[in-house]
């Protein structure tokens, strides 16, 4: 609200007040001479506020998906980690074959305790943080598994699966005749169950999740390969 105030701040001919209600949303009230300047200047105010918002929400690593619900920004998290996490894609073994180094990656991060949101607040975690504190939610475990498979695979199609109270991953490594899968054609991925703490190999869902991927809900992030 103060960018947008601050915005008009010089002007003699229009002023603009933001109030920021209880549930985050902002509500303008402009005085002008006229009602036509009073509309433009609002239009404008609109504008710069919204544009403010999302900058705000980038540095927080947010971002806003369709049906006005605000998410963590899964892509920009998992670009901005691979390269920090090369060694550790290093250390986890051979890469040549993708399954084995896949299951090897995912065991790695299910074994990562895992952190339940506390009173509906959002726990989410970037992936380097959920290295540095050892814990993780299931969203911020699926980062933190795919950002590993970015360093490991630059040019590998990656998913966040995003499916009602519940968050898994998705790779390219080839489509199993057991493996759960979003997407059709060649455009397949194989599903992977990030949050552990069972040890499960990727192409394995659990009940939840197969009802989850049948779900109008269920939505598919896609972050193309290199």
């Amino acid at each position: 609200g103060r960018r947008v105030e601050a915005a008009f701040a010089n002007r003699s001919d229009v002023e603009v007040k933001v109030r920021v209600g209880r549930r985050g949303g902002m509500r303008y009230e402009v005085e002008a001479a006229n009602g036509g300047l009073a509309a433009v200047a609002l239009a404008d105010a609109e504008a710069l506020g919204e544009e403010a918002f999302a900058e705000e929400l980038r540095a927080r690593g947010y971002r806003m998906m369709p049906g006005d619900v605000m998410a963590p920004d899964y892509a920009a998290a998992v670009e901005a980690a691979a390269p920090h996490l090369r060694e550790l894609a290093e250390r986890l073994g051979p890469r040549a074959d993708r399954r084995v180094y896949t299951n090897r990656v995912l065991a790695f991060v299910q074994a990562i305790p895992y952190e339940g949101s506390v009173l509906s607040v959002d726990s989410w975690r970037p992936p380097l943080a959920v290295l540095a504190g050892n814990r993780g939610d299931c969203d911020s475990k699926v980062t933190l598994f795919l950002a590993i498979m970015r360093a490991a695979y630059p040019k590998m199609d990656l998913a966040a699966v995003l499916v009602p109270g519940h968050a898994m991953a998705a790779v390219d490594i080839g489509v199993g005749e057991k493996d759960a899968v979003v997407g059709k054609g060649r455009r397949r991925l194989v599903v992977a169950e990030a949050v552990g703490p069972d040890l499960s190999r990727v192409g394995w869902v659990e009940g939840r999740s197969k009802r989850g991927l049948k779900s109008r809900k269920l939505r598919v992030l896609r972050m193309p390969g290199a």
